[in-house]
């Protein structure tokens, strides 16, 4: 579901809403005149646009049919960290641990790469693992 089509159903339904970012905040039980005199008390849902399409990549990706490769796995997961964490804010690990160095430079190639553009990025290239290797 895009932000356009969660914005109409929420007017249909009489629901008050503002569109921040990638978040929309619901307004709970207020007009729409309360809610601009709201104080940061007044109730108030988030919902991350997108973080549906994420949470059912992270799923998909575990259903694969074959292993992706090593590659395709270091670059899902740099952009998993990136998307839910930001910019690395780890050292990096010692030269004899391969596998959390391994981890450490695709994370850390994503660095300045915004949560929603990771976001993005990594349902696109689940979408793109599942028509190759299907689930």
């Amino acid at each position: 579901m895009n932000s356009f089509s969660l914005c109409v159903q929420l007017s249909l339904l009489g629901l008050h809403y503002v569109l921040k970012g990638s978040c929309i905040f619901i307004f709970l039980g207020s007009s729409y005149k309360r809610r601009r005199e709201a104080s940061n008390t007044e109730a108030a849902v988030c919902v991350h646009l997108g973080s549906a399409d994420f949470n059912a990549a992270a799923e998909d990706v575990k259903k694969l049919k074959t292993r992706p490769t090593d590659e395709e796995l270091k670059e899902l997961y740099g952009l998993y960290k990136q998307a839910t964490v930001g910019d690395i804010n780890i050292e990096c690990p010692g030269m004899l641990d391969l596998k959390a160095k391994a981890k450490w430079e695709a994370w850390n190639l994503k660095k300045g790469l915004s949560k929603e553009d990771a976001m993005k990025a990594y349902i696109s290239k689940v979408k793109e693992m599942v028509e190759k290797y299907g689930i």
